[in-house]
């Protein structure tokens, strides 16, 4: 051996021996404790892959897809596509005037069921405002309000005049960029809720001053824009369809059905609207592009807590994610199992969602009450993961539809018979596709004939007859039992 060999031996040799047996027990325990932690830490990262594996197995099976580019709706030519008209409209919208004037027509909006007439509802839309404190009484007159109206609805012709117009377009189409996240192009929201509620307010006007046909016409404008919350497809526009879905049904069509001089034709018209409208679809799609998006936020972000935690906070424009750095390699294993367990939350919804009505209605309500916590690291899933109330959300758009479907074409039957019928099954096939049940429990609808109108209800969400109550037993409690109801004078 040469001689500087020895000498480094030996000074190995000697630092060895100048440990002490408790140091060398130490410093082998520390080394057992790394290399186990190294094969525990790959053993949980080989784990955690296979239910995130599971989950997409189960989507690819579907022909479905993680990438919300390849979600976007096929492109539509532009002769036949709405969007350019609505976005032109949603430009020229003037929601806001006075306050006394927002106020009077709030609060007209508030008495809307309650009053006959026309000058009824002024006298009532103002008693309302002053007992919530709202506006000072002293000096305002129906006339007032008369004119606040009449001022809301005339800064708003030339917007409604190009929805008019957009609505007889077959296709709506924005020019939304699927390629980022968030999106970008997507419809006005506020915009659009607003256009509802002005051809509402317009319906609600004509109607109580007897003008019943130009009522219904305004009434069917309503119906006809629901084909702008079709797209973008996630759940943020899907809800705002179902924000149209009650100002279609609730607010413009329920108060109609007893409104005068509306003729056969402008019934049928708006009927067959109605017909034409499908929201389960537009809801499935909405999932399948939720899930996509919060999977883009998810891989966007990862490796940066921070950020993901701003998205349990409701903020979808968190910090730009940080470069690739060891740190997101640590925290992998943790996104990864977090990746799974938001797929398998997304596919039970959507598996729920797919069976009938009143049997997702159900499951939606026995999972969420089965739900277990999600643990507290899966910092996604328990931010993005969505509530079952959308699947319920769901369901109530779709036993409103019915319910104006079936009140609409009782209406028909009366023109065309003079009588409203004694059963529902006589509408099928030729007025209604199929006899109407109750997508709340899988049933016939509730109807009777009463008088000279008719009562006609669903069960409603907790699924129990009520026997047409629509009213709570105790207002000031929530969740609270009750019927959809649909009621005719005449």
């Amino acid at each position: 051996m040469a001689p500087a060999q020895a000498s480094d031996s030996g000074e190995v040799a000697s630092a060895r021996s100048r440990l002490k047996p408790w140091q060398r027990t130490v410093l082998i325990f520390i080394l057992v404790v790394l290399v186990l932690g190294a094969a525990g830490y790959l053993l949980y990262d080989i784990a955690v892959v296979r239910p995130l594996r599971r989950e997409l197995a189960w989507i690819e099976a579907r022909g479905e897809s993680l990438r919300l580019e390849d979600l976007a709706p096929d492109p539509v030519p532009a002769d036949e596509n709405a969007a350019p008209l609505y976005e032109r409209a949603f430009a020229l919208l003037q929601a806001s005037g006075s306050d006394t004037e927002n106020v009077l027509v709030e609060a007209l909006n508030a008495v809307q069921d309650e009053a006959e007439t026309w000058d009824e509802a002024l006298r009532d839309a103002l008693a309302y405002a002053s007992e919530e404190g709202a506006v000072n009484p002293d000096g305002l007159t129906e006339e007032d309000a008369r004119q606040a109206v009449e001022r809301r609805l005339a800064r708003n012709r030339a917007a409604m005049e190009l929805i008019r117009q957009a609505n007889e377009e077959p296709l709506c189409r924005f020019d939304v960029d699927y390629g980022q996240i968030p999106v970008s192009g997507e419809a006005d929201h506020e915009s659009l809720v607003e256009s509802m509620r002005l051809f509402a307010l317009e319906s609600r006007t004509l109607r109580r001053k007897g003008d019943g046909d130009g009522a219904a016409e305004a009434g069917h404008q309503v119906i006809l824009l629901e084909k702008a919350t079709r797209e973008p497809a996630w759940m943020s526009s899907c809800m705002t369809g179902s924000l149209f879905v009650a100002v279609a049904t609730d607010t413009c069509w329920r108060p109609l059905i007893d409104a005068p001089q509306v003729t056969f034709a402008t019934w049928r018209r708006c009927l067959d609207a109605l017909n034409a409208i499908d929201r389960r679809p537009v809801f499935l799609a909405a999932l399948q592009g939720e899930r996509a998006m919060m999977m883009g936020y998810i891989d966007k972000y990862a490796g940066n807590p921070k950020a993901l935690g701003a998205l349990t906070q409701g903020r979808y424009s968190p910090p730009p994610p940080p470069p690739p750095s060891a740190w997101q390699r640590v925290w992998h294993p943790r996104l990864t199992m977090d990746r799974a367990l938001y797929l398998w939350h997304m596919r039970e919804m959507i598996e729920i969602g797919e069976r009938p009505p009143w049997k997702a209605l159900t499951g939606a309500v026995d999972a969420q009450n089965t739900r277990r916590s999600d643990p507290k690291w899966a910092i996604a899933t328990r931010a993005l993961a969505p509530s079952y109330r959308f699947i319920t959300v769901c369901v109530e758009d779709e036993t409103r539809l019915a319910l104006a479907r079936v009140a609409l074409a009782l209406k028909l039957h009366k023109h065309a018979h003079g009588a409203y019928p004694a059963a529902l099954d006589v509408f099928a096939p030729d007025v209604l596709k199929e006899v109407p049940i109750d997508p709340c429990r899988g049933k016939p609808f509730v109807y009777r004939r009463e008088g000279d109108g008719f009562l006609l209800y669903s069960f409603g969400l907790d699924q129990a007859d009520d026997d047409g109550n629509e009213v709570p037993p105790d207002p000031s409690k929530e969740n609270q039992g009750v019927d959809l109801v649909w009621r005719a004078q005449r």
